[in-house]
């Protein structure tokens, strides 16, 4: 399953690297990653592949206890349901 991960807050050292390094201890792969910062804050898009069998749930809730650890928010979805609220 195919999701996009989103992830904003207050720019600071080890945000990327928390968060991919939370992604890959549950072996997902990033397909894609933009990031910026805007007047002092962050914001990442990460398009990433689950692996099989993998529960959406669990690793949502494990990126944002990584996220809140270091002081941002991150959400995941789905990336078909992200796109379908992304059209007109």
């Amino acid at each position: 399953m195919n999701v996009i991960v989103s992830v904003l807050g207050k720019d600071h050292p080890g945000i990327i690297a928390a968060i991919t390094t939370a992604l890959a201890k549950e072996n997902v792969n990033v397909l894609e990653v933009t990031q910026s910062i805007f007047k002092g804050n962050f914001t990442m898009m990460i398009s990433a592949a689950l692996p099989d069998g993998a529960d959406f749930a669990t690793i949502r809730d494990r990126l944002q206890t990584a996220g809140s650890a270091i002081g941002v928010e991150v959400q995941m979805q789905r990336e078909e349901l992200f796109s379908a609220m992304h059209s007109l």
